[in-house]
This record gives structure tokens, C-alpha cells and sequence, in this order.
């Protein structure tokens, strides 16, 4: 065997242990793979148990769990039901002609059109994602490439005018009013619904809590459903018209109760203006004469009185008079009969005595 044959097989000894080694390598690898495969059986048979469930759903689930299929179908009717959404950046306001000018972010181009009617939500986030704040209806009064110029259709209360003004969050432009449905607050507790609609009394909350649950024994019957409470669907554009019409009903009366107060109080400041004159005047004139009448009237009371005295007194002497005379006279009357008594006894004796003779 010569020096070639020698290397040579060197060679093979020494590559069959490089290649026992990288055998030995690869059936471990393969080992390891075959028990990574297995650990990952059950994962997959978990993920397409919920790839199943989420495509066909969960009926039984409290709240019930829909379907990839149902939240298409409910996205579609959302996406029909709401029309047209924009998403714009309030720019400047405009308070002499109640209108504010927005920058449209999405989609681009917009293709808004002039002299549409939109309806603008405050897009409430980050803080609350889904939740969004009514601004008001508005009337497209200018449109440009990337900026609309959004008028007011009704005139708004100071403190919504603020709002807009002060806005600088994003708004949401939808081309028809968002439409109520039952199905849209379904699985949410009193607090979700609180963060999603601040400010709501706590009476049209429990509507929205309770909506689809128990009814309960005091509920309207025009509010129950098989068994279950459905509260009662809103219009938000009739809603928000016949709300309007109030504010400005409130609005009108407030000017005419301010207008009668005004007219109130400046009669009450020249009826005091009256008073005072008056006053001034009494004090001045009137008592000065009062005194003066009054020291006359004491002197009138005082003569009146002297007077009355004299006359009672006179009266009195007269009473007295009258009395002597009617003394007098019967005394005279008698005095007069029995002269005339005495006159026909004489007149008798002097005919007796004539017949005599």
C-alpha cells in the first residue's frame, strides 16, 4: 500500500466520523422538530376552533357572539344606514355667519357637494375612541380642494356656538343622521354606556342598559316584547328639530320676560322717583301746612269747644226760663180760673140779690 492509498483512507476514517457526527446532528434535529410539530397540534386545532367560531359564531353565549358572516351583514346595513363619512379638521370659525371652515382629511378627493346638508360629530379620541359628540346640523356654504366651508341650519345656543368655536379635536361629517338600533349598545354595561353618551340622564341609560333584558312588571306594555323591554327607537333629526324648536320657544321667552323686566324696573325706578318727589314735597310743602292747618284746627277745636260750652250754657238758662214760664203761666191760669170762679159767684150773688128786692 503506497503513501496515497494510506492518505486516502485517512481520509475516509476521518470524513466517516465528521459524518456519524452530523448524522447524529440531524436525527436530533429531526427529533426536536417532530416534538415542536406535535406541541403545536393542539394550538392549531385551538386556533381553528375559534377561526370556526368566529365565522359562524355563538348563539348561546350571554351576550350572544355573531358570526364573521353577521358583522359583515350588520357592517353593510350600518354602512347603508349612515350613507357618506367624512373626516375633516375644524379650521377657523366664522361667528358672523355661524359657520365654521374644515380641512377634509378623508377620503381624498372628497367630492363633497355644495349646498348638501351634513351632520357633524366631535370625534372624541383618544380618550374615548368610540365615542363622538354632536356639533350640529350643517349647510355646505363653500367648497374648495381640501376645505368645505359648513354653515349652521339653525341658529345654536351660546353654549353650543362655544363648542364649535372651541373645538379642536377631529370631526366625523355623515351624510345622513347615524340611524337608532337596538342591536348597537347590546353587551355594554351602565359605565361603557356612560363614557359613550356623557351627560345622559341616568333614566335614558337605564333604557339602553335594559334594552333586550327581563321586563319588568311596572313597564309599559307597549314596551314589552316576549318578555323582553325594548326601549323606544329615536329619530335624532326630528329629535334634534322639535329640541331646537324648544330652545328657541325658551330663547323667545326669555327675551320677553327680560324685555318685561326692563320695562319693570324702570316703571318701579319712576314710581320710586315718583315717591321721592312726593316725599320731598310733603316734607318741604305739605307738612309745613299740615302744621299750620293743624295749629288752626286746634284753635277751631278750641273755639268750637268755648261755644258748644256757651250754648250749653245758654241752652241750659233757657231750659230754666221755659220752665219758670210754664210755672208762671199755670200759676196765672189759676190764678185766672178761680178769678172767674170768683167773678160768677159774685155775678150769682149780685142776681140773687136783685131778684130780692
Amino acid at each position: 500500500m503506497n503513501i496515497w492509498s494510506k492518505v486516502l483512507a485517512g481520509c475516509i476514517v476521518l470524513a466517516s466520523f465528521f459524518l456519524f457526527y452530523f448524522g447524529m446532528r440531524m436525527l436530533k434535529t429531526e427529533k426536536v422538530w417532530q416534538e415542536a410539530a406535535q406541541s403545536y397540534d393542539k394550538p392549531l386545532e385551538d386556533a381553528a376552533k375559534k377561526a370556526q367560531l368566529a365565522a359562524d359564531g355563538n348563539p348561546g353565549a350571554v351576550p350572544p357572539q355573531p358570526g364573521i358572516g353577521q358583522l359583515e351583514v350588520a357592517l353593510h346595513d350600518l354602512l347603508v344606514d349612515r350613507g357618506k363619512v367624512w373626516k375633516c379638521v375644524p379650521q377657523r370659525p366664522d361667528p358672523a355667519n355661524l359657520a365654521v371652515v374644515v380641512a377634509v382629511e378623508l377620503p381624498d378627493p372628497h367630492r363633497i357637494q355644495d349646498k348638501s346638508v351634513l351632520y357633524a360629530f366631535e370625534y372624541l379620541e383618544p380618550e374615548q375612541p368610540a365615542a363622538s359628540r354632536y356639533m350640529g346640523e350643517f349647510k355646505v356654504a363653500n367648497v374648495a380642494e381640501k376645505a368645505v366651508m359648513l354653515q349652521l341650519t339653525m341658529k345654536p345656543s351660546e353654549r353650543q356656538w362655544k363648542q364649535i368655536a372651541g373645538s379642536q379635536k377631529p370631526w366625523l361629517l355623515y351624510e345622513r343622521m347615524p340611524v337608532d338600533r337596538s342591536d348597537m349598545f347590546a353587551g355594554l354595561d351602565q359605565q361603557q354606556l356612560a363614557a359613550l353618551m356623557p351627560g345622559v340622564p341616568a333614566e335614558v341609560l337605564d333604557e339602553y342598559f335594559r334594552d333586550g333584558k327581563e321586563a319588568k312588571a311596572d313597564d309599559p306594555e307597549a314596551r314589552v316584547m316576549n318578555g323582553k323591554y325594548e326601549r323606544p327607537l329615536r329619530d335624532y333629526v326630528v329629535y334634534f328639530h322639535a329640541l331646537h324648536g324648544e330652545i328657541t320657544s325658551l330663547q323667545d321667552k326669555i327675551a320677553a320676560a327680560t324685555t318685561d323686566l326692563a320695562i319693570a324696573e324702570k316703571t318701579r325706578d319712576d314710581v320710586k322717583k315718583q315717591i321721592d318727589l312726593s316725599q320731598n314735597r310733603i316734607e318741604k310743602e305739605l307738612q309745613p301746612q299740615l302744621k299750620q292747618v293743624s295749629a288752626e284746627r286746634d284753635l277751631v277745636d278750641e273755639k268750637v269747644k268755648q261755644m258748644q260750652t256757651a250754648v250749653a250754657e245758654t241752652r241750659a238758662r233757657v231750659d230754666k226760663k221755659i220752665a219758670e214760664n210754664k210755672r208762671l203761666l199755670a200759676q196765672w191760669t189759676k190764678m185766672q180760673f178761680e178769678a172767674a170762679e170768683r167773678l160768677n159767684e159774685l155775678i150769682e150773688s149780685e142776681q140773687a140779690r136783685g131778684k130780692g128786692n
